[in-house]
């Protein structure tokens, strides 16, 4: 499929990405939608098939840390859209975090710039885990541009974080996360 620009799966899929995963090409893809998915299952079809994918979004799924690791190959997401989902605090503090014990990439979407929550639940409703992923991509920005760890690739900073009204977190969050976005 060498003209496929956007690819939305749906749950029912997850059977068939095994099969999929190396027989599937789409080199042109752009954007990825994921509804009601287990991204543990597709690691493999990531890494062949979305390497070029720079918008992803991410619908009615319960996301964690452990599934934000299955991520990982998708290196050029630069737009996340997180719609009718719950969030859990491990889930921001993975893509907060720097893992070397991946060489290759130690950051989950690197190019991540901008994340929107629509109708999502953050949990617990008072983490703070959208803060410090704001807060830990921009200190490794200018930790990379000062020099101090110039051998380390660094993620690049959040541009823009949204909330829509109906995302339920703490109203603290959103005040600390405005706060954040100023200082970037």
């Amino acid at each position: 499929m060498p003209h496929l620009r956007r690819l939305s799966l749906c749950g029912w899929f997850d059977a068939l990405l095994g099969l999929w995963s190396d027989r599937f090409s789409a080199p042109a893809l752009d954007e990825l939608v994921l509804d009601q998915y287990d991204g543990l299952t597709a690691a493999t079809f990531f890494e062949h098939t979305c390497s070029t994918v720079t918008k992803l979004t991410l619908s009615g799924n319960d996301l964690r840390g452990v599934e934000a690791a299955a991520f990982r190959p998708l290196r050029h997401v630069r737009k996340l859209i997180v719609e009718d989902c719950k969030v859990h605090d491990s889930f921001f503090h993975a893509l907060a975090t720097e893992d070397y014990s991946f060489p290759a990439a130690p950051w989950i979407f690197p190019a991540l710039c901008d994340i929107e929550l629509e109708e999502t639940k953050v949990a617990p409703e008072g983490s703070d885990g959208i803060v410090r992923l704001i807060r830990a991509r921009r200190e490794a920005m200018e930790s990379a541009s000062s020099g101090a760890s110039a051998d380390r690739p660094a993620p690049a900073s959040l541009q823009t974080v949204s909330m829509t009204d109906d995302t339920k977190v703490a109203r603290w969050v959103r005040l600390m996360v405005l706060d954040e976005m100023q200082r970037t």
